[in-house]
């Protein structure tokens, strides 16, 4: 009986079932700003950690991720180039790290040019006023958005017990090609400050102690067997 593959949105990842929810993304987009999530699930995969236009950064870049088993472990003859995905993955979101910025800082500028014209306030000596406006905009939006990154990353640090995700998988992974390797991989990659434990009740072969967990209280991946 394939009831609880069938019934567990193992979903809608065959795309040909629209009603049911694939929840993975939807921990990914929904939890960031929670201080603790804690949960279980049957089924769990990496798109917890990383959206559709990583995937195919990761596609484009030639990295075999479809090597797993449907319990999550790294077919017998098949590898995992762990180095290769932390790599292009840290590269592709320092960029678009960079695009938003760069996108934030046009809009003031935009803004403030159009408040500028509109008001008629502001220095008044033609090119050379609008250069500096521009010029100000640009600085004080650029501050703007890195006190906002700022802000957050001091708010996980300095949150009592920090931030906790702890999810807990009783049958294997959304996908039968997924591997815990590769997850593990993405959430090392996660925000500083916030402790994943992604827990499993069938797999032992890659559990990490209690002790484990405890010495890495600040960043990325545990992976254990409750």
């Amino acid at each position: 009986m394939e009831s609880a593959r069938a019934e567990s949105s193992r979903y809608a990842l065959a795309q040909n079932d629209p009603s049911t929810a694939h929840l993975c993304p939807r921990i990914r987009d929904f939890g960031k700003n929670l201080h603790h999530l804690d949960f279980a699930v049957p089924y769990v995969c990496r798109d917890m950690f990383v959206s559709g236009p990583e995937v195919e950064v990761l596609s484009r870049a030639g990295i075999a991720t479809d090597v797993g088993t449907p319990e999550g472990e790294i077919a017998v003859g098949m590898s995992l180039d762990r180095h290769a995905i932390q790599q292009v993955l840290s590269e592709h979101r320092q960029k678009q790290s960079r695009l938003r910025k760069r996108a934030f800082v046009i809009q003031a500028v935009s803004e403030a040019k159009a408040s500028n014209s509109a008001t008629g306030t502001g220095p008044k000596s033609g090119a050379s006023s609008t250069q500096i406006i521009e010029l100000n905009a640009a600085r004080d939006a650029e501050y703007s958005y890195e006190q906002e990154e700022c802000k957050r990353a001091r708010t996980i640090l300095e949150t009592k017990g920090g931030w906790t995700r702890k999810i807990v998988a009783w049958e294997g992974m959304c996908r039968d090609d997924d591997t815990w390797a590769e997850m593990m991989v993405e959430a090392d990659l996660e925000e500083g400050g916030v402790e994943w434990v992604l827990a499993s009740t069938w797999m032992t072969t890659l559990a990490l102690s209690e002790a484990d967990c405890r010495r890495r209280p600040t960043h990325g991946r545990c992976l254990e067997a409750p």
